[in-house]
């Protein structure tokens, strides 16, 4: 999976997850980016996810953790890309 982030947050470092169902769901896949708050700087991320087998319909949740708490503007995401493997 690949993401794109543009800085338009507070700076901070962040933790990008990829989770399965739901907020608290098993992690498929983990990441973090560094946001210095620059306007419109672009910052690419490449996350390796775990397969998930039960041919079942899922929902995918994206979390952005800061490092600090209080956080109030976090990066804008956009887009998510999925690639073959």
């Amino acid at each position: 999976m690949e993401l794109t982030s543009f800085s338009k947050g507070e700076a901070d470092n962040y933790s990008i997850e990829l989770r399965l169902d739901s907020e608290t769901g098993a992690i498929l896949g983990q990441t973090n980016i560094a946001n210095n708050a620059v306007l419109n700087q672009q910052n690419n991320n490449v996350l390796s996810l775990k397969p998930v087998t039960d041919k079942a319909l899922h929902n995918l949740y994206i979390l952005i953790i800061a490092d600090k708490k209080n956080i109030r503007q976090r990066p804008l995401l956009k887009p998510v890309k999925f690639n073959p493997i």
